[in-house]
């Protein structure tokens, strides 16, 4: 579908599907934007790479994808841009088989990882972390919609694994959690942007 197309196109919850360029304007200075890389052919990376220097929002963007073979593709798209920032890539893991090799892993990645999987195997999901973590990478997880709803138990499983994101559908119910945990033992809470 072309742009115009999806345009003109609701969405459930109201409204049209937005531009990257209006996420950008939303979000700038004010949060960080998880760039989601879909597409297999690396040329679909350049123009997207270009959008975020354009809008001045590169030290706010993670760039992710199921496709790790991206990564690389993505630093020689910044190479030759003539782009010198150090930038944040996110391994996207949803089944066991898919957990990268962690040789094109920098430190400052992330290994995005499917809580379910957690829920599954916490062994092996632990070794996993390991692995990353030795090569400086962060720990995310994302619950998957529909099959999760967050629990308390659960941030409390994020907590005890020194988890450095949780992408969630419900943040106002985990900041909740987070919030009267820290008036209990007067905590301060991060701000998006660190």
């Amino acid at each position: 579908m072309t742009y115009d197309e999806l345009k003109g196109l609701e969405v459930s919850t109201g409204g049209t599907i937005p531009l990257l360029a209006d996420v950008f304007t939303v979000c700038k200075n004010k949060t960080w934007v998880n760039i989601e890389l879909k597409e297999e052919n690396p040329r679909a990376i350049e123009p997207v790479v270009r959008l975020v220097m354009d809008m001045g929002m590169m030290d706010q963007v993670v760039f992710s994808s199921f496709v790790h073979n991206l990564r690389p593709e993505l630093t020689k798209v910044l190479k030759r841009l003539g782009i010198e920032k150090k930038f944040s890539f996110g391994y996207l893991v949803w089944k066991f088989e898919e957990f990268p090799n962690y040789e094109q892993a920098q430190e400052g990645d992330s290994l995005n990882i499917d809580y379910d999987l957690y829920l599954k195997d916490s062994n092996r999901v632990l070794d996993e972390i390991a692995k990353a973590r030795a090569k400086g990478m962060l720990i995310k997880f994302y619950i998957p919609r529909p099959h999760h709803i967050d629990t308390e138990e659960d941030y409390k499983t994020f907590e005890s694994l020194d988890v450095d994101t949780v992408i969630t559908d419900f943040p106002e119910k985990m900041l909740e959690y987070f919030e009267r945990k820290a008036n209990k033992k007067e905590l301060k809470m991060p701000s998006p942007l660190n």
